[in-house]
């Protein structure tokens, strides 16, 4: 059975940061995104993700460039979208607070 993309509710988002090089930044998971504005490409993100070279968390920015999208069923046969943000860092700055989530901006 074929199911459209539009009858799918947003399930999370996997989201994947890379420098300007392409290297490999951090990532960060967001499980229950229902009935929250899904980011779109162009717009900046800001998450803390704990950086290698530090010890303390970062607020990551970065600009989305990509968006990929994955239909699954849930285990009552209900379509869920996984949502997988390519975003490319624009800056960082250590931070104290302890992990407060994902801001996004519109474009």
């Amino acid at each position: 059975m074929a199911t459209d993309c539009r009858d799918a509710e947003v399930a999370g988002l996997w989201i994947e940061i890379y420098d300007t090089r392409g290297n490999y930044v951090g990532h960060a998971v967001y499980f229950d995104w229902h009935a929250q504005p899904l980011p779109a490409v162009g717009d900046t993100l800001a998450l803390e993700l704990p950086l290698s070279s530090d010890e303390r968390p970062h607020r990551v920015e970065s600009r989305i460039c990509a968006r990929q999208f994955d239909l699954q069923h849930d285990e009552n046969g209900r379509p869920a979208m996984w949502v997988r943000l390519i975003g490319r860092q624009c800056g960082s700055r250590p931070t104290g607070r302890p992990h407060t989530g994902a801001s996004f901006s519109a474009n």
